[in-house]
């Protein structure tokens, strides 16, 4: 499944048709190059949970956490993490079940994730960006309908 997104209202509004399906102990992974939208999406999304703090990406910090009505967000930058050590070290696989996770860059600890995840691959094709999604687990073809408008 593909989502046209050309303006910044599609992205806020794709992110809140998502928010309202998120829960704790849910993965999303956001792949994409750099540049076609994944911590502006993420941004959105915290917003429509009732985040009022400042949204960052986590590139050095790898990972920020923030408090929302719905539960704790973390919002994780994999993108210089280099080996399963660093990984073990974030300890972000610890918490999977305990928060909702948004992750960027998650190429290195996909094998670790969990089968029940929702995938997001950013494109950027001149102004117009895309995303594909794909989900596993509870995030079936039906589930993901809710998604498009």
């Amino acid at each position: 499944m593909h989502i046209d997104i050309t303006t910044l209202e599609q992205t806020q509004a794709l992110a809140t048709r998502l928010t309202d399906q998120l829960q704790v102990g849910d993965v999303v992974a956001l792949y994409g190059d750099l540049g076609t939208g994944k911590t502006t999406f993420v941004q959105h999304v915290l917003a429509s949970m009732g985040c009022t703090e400042d949204v960052t990406s986590p590139t050095y910090t790898l990972v920020n956490v923030y408090n929302t009505p719905k539960g704790e967000v973390w919002h994780a930058d994999c993108y210089r993490l280099e080996n399963m050590l660093e990984v073990e070290n974030v300890g972000l696989l610890d918490y999977l079940d305990d928060c909702i996770s948004l992750i960027e860059w998650p190429a290195i600890i996909a094998p670790l994730l969990p089968n029940d995840r929702l995938e997001l691959y950013f494109s950027l094709d001149g102004k117009s960006r895309f995303v594909k999604v794909r989900g596993t687990g509870r995030w079936t073809t039906s589930t993901l309908q809710h998604l498009y408008a």
